[in-house]
């Protein structure tokens, strides 16, 4: 399937990012989401990314050269989110497998955008 590209009816688009969603192909929802939605990647296919690279990583399917562990990415992920509450749940559920800058920039990013309650 080919996809033209149409500034004003991004529609066919969404329609594209949620089947491919439903298929589990989330990294081609990420690049079609990335290429054609004005918003990029909705909080639902980011949630969806950061979840399946945890239970990858907890399931050992992320291993380096020598049985090593790959630390976790899904912190890039957690910083695109919108909803700033649902990235301070995912990332207090996944710091503890990302490095600690990228663990210290999410934890402030969260902080400057969440009230204080």
């Amino acid at each position: 399937t080919v996809l033209t590209f149409d500034w004003e009816n991004e529609e066919p688009y969404e329609k594209a990012v949620e089947r491919l969603i439903e298929e589990g192909k989330l990294m081609d929802a990420l690049a079609i989401s990335d290429r054609f939605l004005r918003d990029g990647a909705s909080d639902k296919l980011l949630r969806l990314l950061i979840e399946r690279e945890e239970s990858h990583q907890s399931s050992g399917i992320l291993q380096g050269y020598h049985g090593s562990r790959i630390r976790s990415t899904s912190w890039q992920y957690c910083l695109r989110l919108k909803d700033k509450r649902l990235a301070a749940e995912l990332a207090l559920r996944c710091l503890h497998r990302w490095e600690l800058d990228a663990a210290l920039d999410v934890l402030t990013m969260c902080t400057c955008h969440l009230p204080e309650d």
